[in-house]
């Protein structure tokens, strides 16, 4: 026979296992960290169509930092037992990936900026003369 403080302590056990199952199955179901960069992607995308070239560097730094604190606040929460072992390097791999695409965008996309400046530069000098 268990004794009340067992029993209560055997309830709270069985529903906090209830509650990690649930967090399980809707992990597994959405992975959250996928929507967070995924969210990431569309606001970075839609800043670099829309603003300068400055004001949509900050903001998609913005969107990865918070994607970012999310990601890590939801694996708290999201215990996913039965990891195989490749989730560190396919990690790794996709920081490679996104360095590599913020490194082409920041020397890829000021280009015409820059040489915009430059000609209204030259324009300005000339036209002193």
């Amino acid at each position: 026979m268990l004794t009340p403080d067992e029993a209560t302590a055997a309830l709270r056990e069985a529903s906090r296992v209830r509650t990690l199952g649930r967090r399980l199955v809707h992990g597994q179901a959405t992975r959250l960290p996928l929507v967070w960069w995924g969210l990431t992607w569309i606001v970075s995308y839609s800043a670099v169509q829309f603003l300068p070239f400055g004001p949509a560097l900050a903001v998609g730094a913005g969107a990865a930092a918070g994607a970012l604190v999310l990601t890590k606040l939801g694996a708290r929460w999201d215990p996913a037992p039965g990891r195989t072992g490749w989730e560190r390097q396919l990690t790794r791999a996709w920081w490679v990936v996104l360095a590599g695409a913020f490194a082409v965008d920041v020397i890829a996309a000021p280009g015409p900026q820059i040489r915009d400046a430059i000609r209204d530069r030259r324009v300005t000098s000339k036209s002193e003369r």
